[in-house]
This record gives C-alpha cells, sequence and structure tokens, in this order.
C-alpha cells in the first residue's frame, strides 16, 4: 500500500480498533479514520524499505555532545486558592478527583 494508492483500512478494522480503544466514532469519523490509518500505515511501510545495516540507534536527532540538564531548583509557589480556583472539583482545600480505586 503506497502513499499516492489511497489504502484505506477496512472499515471493519476500523470500528475494531475504535472498540478496542474505547472510541465512539460516528460513521463518518470511521471513514475519515479510515483514511488516515491507511496513509500512516503507507508510510510505515515506505520506513521499512530503508537499509538500516549499520546504523546505531538514535534517541535524538540533531544534538551533539553532552545533553544540558538545568538545575531542578523550586520556582515560585502558586497560592492554594488561586490553584484551586482553576480546579473542576475542590474539597477540604484540596483538589477533588474521583476514586480510582473500589475501597468497597
Amino acid at each position: 500500500m503506497s502513499e499516492d494508492s489511497g489504502g484505506e483500512l477496512p472499515i471493519g478494522e476500523v470500528a475494531r480498533i475504535a472498540l478496542l480503544s474505547h472510541l465512539g466514532l460516528r460513521d463518518e469519523e470511521k471513514s475519515a479514520m479510515a483514511r488516515e490509518l491507511g496513509k500512516i500505515l503507507a508510510f510505515v511501510e515506505q520506513l521499512s524499505e530503508l537499509e538500516l545495516d549499520g546504523v546505531p540507534p538514535t534517541t535524538q536527532i540533531g544534538f551533539e555532545g553532552e545533553r544540558p540538564f538545568r538545575s531542578d531548583e523550586p520556582g515560585e509557589e502558586i497560592p492554594s486558592d488561586v490553584a484551586l480556583s482553576q480546579a473542576p472539583k475542590a474539597s477540604d482545600g484540596g483538589f477533588s478527583v474521583p476514586a480510582f480505586v473500589d475501597e468497597g
């Protein structure tokens, strides 16, 4: 599948991926996603054609030498009332978040 061929994933495959990803896609979104995923897979297929023997793995491109790290120093604190005023929900002077562990 090349990028120019306009290859698409089958709609059934897109629906399966959406289900596994907990995405609720409408039919028109599934069609658009089929085209986009087809383009991504075509690009990955092009990458697999590259000759990479002897090329060392990299984690960052375009950077030579030692990595400069900034000092990890505490900065100015945000007052609690300002931070909590931006929260969707606050309770007892702190952030209120939904429980994610069943404690029952």
